[in-house]
């Protein structure tokens, strides 16, 4: 069961993916859903580009959860920050090239 707010990942085209969050559920026919999910993340290349959100329909079967990639994303920037607050250059780096290592396994 799908519910408003949720983040969700599409595919767009053949190569392009994009994370969003559902904006709407509206009720089509007798028995299907189309979803208004509101984009505002593109993964080009498996790499996160921020863009302004935009709506677009879908049917529910097109869209995979993301909530963990969105997590992954927050947790890894909170640790970021936190390394350049305690000027750990070391910790930072280490940070930065396993975000390198996470966009090469296209696991983004």
């Amino acid at each position: 069961m799908l519910r408003i707010g949720e983040w969700k990942k599409v595919k767009i085209g053949g190569c392009l993916e994009a994370i969003g969050y559902v904006s709407n559920i509206m009720q089509h026919g007798f028995h299907g859903q189309q979803v208004e999910l509101t984009k505002v993340v593109y993964l080009i290349g498996g790499d996160p580009q921020m863009k302004k959100p935009t709506p677009g329909i879908y049917s529910p079967l097109e869209l995979q959860p993301a909530d963990h990639l969105i997590k992954q994303w927050q947790d890894r920037s909170s640790l970021i920050d936190l390394a350049l607050l305690t000027g750990d250059r070391e910790w930072f780096e280490e940070l930065m090239q396993a975000g390198d290592r996470y966009a090469a396994a296209n696991d983004f």
